[in-house]
Formats: structure tokens, sequence, C-alpha cells
């Protein structure tokens, strides 16, 4: 069950990490095409802002309205890069960014700034972390991984706040 209703399929992201914009909207089209993916998330983060947002931009523009696009930026900016990328990104047609700054109380800030989704994933280390961003409004998202938050039943526990 999800969401109260019983489904058969979920939706599942596709990483497009080539980092050649071509090669990654010819993987995207294939996999529509195929009806595998329909929500693609890009790894970014490691070259110049401006190149990056250029990336996701061909990528949306490319996919247009049959798929999201989401990012990964893996801790790579500052907040003060953030808050120049983020907007970019959302006028791009990008849905989420995940953990664009190390820093709990920069995407705290940054999420009071941009209509964006922010997801926390490294910064998510177990229960209590998960709380004190909760209590912050810290994110929008939580990424759930059972090592990262300490085991199963903790993974439980932060999926539940």
């Amino acid at each position: 069950l999800l969401g109260g209703r019983r489904r058969d399929r979920l939706p599942v992201a596709w990483t497009l990490a080539s980092g050649d914009t071509a090669k990654d909207i010819a993987e995207a089209e294939h996999m529509l095409e195929a009806r595998r993916h329909n929500v693609f998330k890009l790894k970014i983060g490691a070259k110049a802002l401006a190149t990056d947002i250029k990336h996701v931009a061909e990528i949306k523009k490319a996919v247009g309205d049959r798929a999201a696009v989401r990012v990964d930026v893996n801790m790579a900016w500052s907040e003060t890069q953030a808050a120049w990328a983020i907007p970019a990104l959302a006028d791009a047609g990008c849905e989420l960014v995940e953990q664009p700054v190390a820093s709990a109380a920069a995407l705290a800030r940054l999420m009071r700034r941009f209509p964006v989704a922010l997801m926390a994933d490294e910064i998510l280390q177990g229960p209590e972390s998960a709380f004190e961003i909760a209590k912050h409004h810290g994110a929008d998202v939580f990424a759930i991984k059972i090592e990262q938050s300490g085991g199963l039943f903790a993974a439980q526990r932060v999926a539940a706040i």
C-alpha cells in the first residue's frame, strides 16, 4: 500500500550519469520509448554551475512533459552557489534538488527561499538527525537508506518522521 491505495507499480527514477548531454538525452528517450522510466535523476556538481544547469535544461527540454527531471548535487555546492543555481534549475523545469549543500542549517535556509523541492540525503544519519531536520523545516523529502539510518528499525523511524 502506498498513500492508502494498493499499487501494482511504483515509479522509480533512472539515473542519467554519462555527463554527456546528447548521450543522456538518447538514453532518456530509450527509457521513455520502452516505457521503463519517466523520472530521471542527474548527478551534477562536479562541473561549473552554468555548465551543469545547461546540461539539466537541455535534457528537460528534450523530454518535456513526458518526464520529470531531478538532480543530485552530493553536497558539492556552497550555500551561495546553491542560492544562485536552484532558481535556475527550477526555471529549467527541475522538480527536485538532492543534497545541494553539506550543512543542515544551510539546507533549511535554502528551503525558505525557493519553490523547488529539496531532498536531504547525506546529512540524514538516523532518527535524531531526521527529527532535527524536520523540526527546522530543513527538507521537503528524505532519502531513506537502511545502513545510513542505522538499520531497518531506525530507517522505519526516519520514514515515520
